[in-house]
């Protein structure tokens, strides 16, 4: 899975996560309470990335639970699950907790991305 972080001035921080970047297939992504816990499915996600800002997982009360995504293994016909990220409240968190974002980005002044750690 690739993640990216984009850091916000105002504590709305976006989140980015790719589930296979080069796979066409069928996905659907979860959340969970807890890691290797079979999940709700995240009404219409059934896209290969799903995107959502902190005060998303704010709003929905996704802090401190676990996001993947199911996806169909083309050929043997059977679903595989992506690794599980605890979700928190800002990246610093998240990155603490041992998500390693493939790359986190900040706005500068004039809403432009600025990279800040690129890991890949």
């Amino acid at each position: 899975m690739k993640k990216y972080g984009i850091k916000s001035k105002d504590n709305n921080d976006i989140l980015i996560f790719h589930a296979l970047p080069n796979e066409t297939t069928k996905f659907q992504w979860y959340i969970s309470e807890n890691i290797n816990e079979k999940g709700q499915p995240i009404d219409g996600q059934i896209y290969e990335s799903y995107t959502l800002s902190t005060e998303v997982i704010k709003r929905k009360s996704f802090e401190g639970k676990y996001l993947y995504c199911e996806y169909l293994v083309q050929g043997i016909d059977q679903y595989k699950k992506t690794e599980y990220i605890k979700l928190d409240l800002n990246i610093d968190s998240m990155v603490n907790s041992g998500v390693i974002f493939d790359d986190i980005s900040k706005f500068d002044e004039q809403g432009n991305i600025l990279n800040l750690i690129i890991n890949n």
